[in-house]
């Protein structure tokens, strides 16, 4: 009885703590190079995370997140949402919905050295870096080669992103949108404090965040929009960029400074039809992408990670095949229903926003005002992006 888990970045390792923590089983990992374990404290990694509640107890419980507070994170207390029609904004205030912080703000590269680190604790947990060679499958187990090494087990679990290895190994049809969009990112000071506010604008061609870190003047920022415009902002100088950033932000927190050289990828919509093929199961990014505007894409792959955990540990503490199929779809229904709505509410919120039809911007004016004057619609909507709903 032994996982394979192919992928090691943060939602795979979290799946393999949650394992070691869980169960006895033997997991195996592998991915193609080490992650970077050590770095420059004066900068910080242009990949960020927004933690919801969810993320942030699963975190706990591994006891990941005490090294984390140890180390460096933001938080915000208050979010300010707004458009570009006659500044029509939504304020949620921690406070106001009985909850201490909306969210937080974590580096990438500090939760996935974290998770590693622990496993190198735990004996029943092996790590390889290499190229995959060869994958097979039996009735009864997964035969992977690893730098000509053979590697049996009774699951395999896909953990290695959008451009899944796995996924295309077992032949999973997806359903796909490009968005025609790309995410621009970087490290900025501010003018004016940002008091722990999560600040986001939206505009017809996309949408800019700016994230509070744990510097009161500094913030990780995500600026969405055409790839033609963020290919000409990579092309300005630090100054110049830095002028079109506020302005674009209007002045909310002053003058900027770049702290790091900006960093773009495109963006794109992607479900796999299939979380589950036989003794192989998707998880994370491998099974969907989701638009970052509203900062769920990790906290849906560690729920996916959580999920399967437990019935991967519920099949072993009942001595049942590891790949049990009624148990697998129970872990595809409960995710992939929960993931479908979210991508669909992400992906309906994008065009909504990018829509310049004169009836859709005037009823998402109206929408935008009423919303912020219902405080129990305001409430329902923290509680899901926290995933305690």
């Amino acid at each position: 009885m032994a996982v394979i888990i192919v992928g090691a970045g943060i939602v795979g390792l979290t799946l393999a703590n949650l394992l070691a923590q869980q169960t006895d089983i033997p997991i195996t990992i592998i991915d193609k190079q080490p992650p970077i374990l050590v770095w420059d404290q004066a900068t910080y990694d242009l990949r960020c995370s927004a933690i919801n509640a969810f993320s942030q107890q699963t975190l706990q419980k591994l006891d990941i997140w005490p090294k984390i507070v140890a180390q460096r994170y933001g938080y915000y207390e208050q979010m300010l949402v707004w458009d570009d029609l006659a500044h029509n904004n939504i304020k949620f205030v921690a406070a106001e919905l009985g909850v201490k912080q909306l969210g937080f703000i974590v580096e990438n590269r500090l939760m996935q050295r974290e998770l590693y680190q622990r496993l190198n604790c735990c004996k029943r947990v092996q790590i390889i870096f290499g190229e995959i060679t060869g994958l097979t499958f039996s009735a009864e187990k997964v035969n992977l080669t690893v730098n000509n090494v053979e590697i049996n087990a009774e699951l395999i679990v896909g953990a290695d992103g959008a451009n899944s290895w796995l996924r295309q190994q077992l032949a999973i049809a997806t359903s796909q949108k490009n968005y025609q969009q790309r995410a621009l990112v970087a490290t900025v000071e501010t003018e004016f404090a940002h008091n722990n506010i999560a600040m986001q604008r939206f505009f017809t061609t996309g949408n800019l965040a700016f994230l509070p870190l744990d510097q009161e003047k500094l913030c990780s920022i995500v600026w969405v929009s055409s790839p033609e415009c963020i290919e000409n902002l990579l092309k300005l100088s630090a100054e110049a960029f830095c002028k079109e950033l506020a302005i674009t932000f209007d002045y909310k927190l002053g003058g900027l400074n770049l702290r790091d050289q900006p960093l773009s990828f495109p963006l794109q919509y992607m479900d796999a039809v299939k979380y589950v093929v036989d003794r192989a199961v998707l998880i994370g990014d491998a099974a969907h992408v989701i638009h970052p505007m509203a900062g769920q894409g990790l906290n849906l792959g560690l729920k996916d990670a959580v999920t399967l955990a437990n019935v991967l540990a519920a099949n072993s503490e009942q001595q049942r095949d590891l790949a049990d199929p009624v148990m697998l779809r129970k872990y595809e229904r409960q995710c992939k229903s929960h993931n479908l709505i979210m991508l669909q509410l992400v992906d309906k919120l994008n065009a909504a926003f990018r829509n310049q039809n004169t009836f859709v911007r005037l009823f998402r004016t109206n929408g935008i005002r009423l919303l912020n004057n219902l405080s129990f619609m305001k409430r329902h909507m923290v509680e899901i992006a926290m995933g305690i709903s």
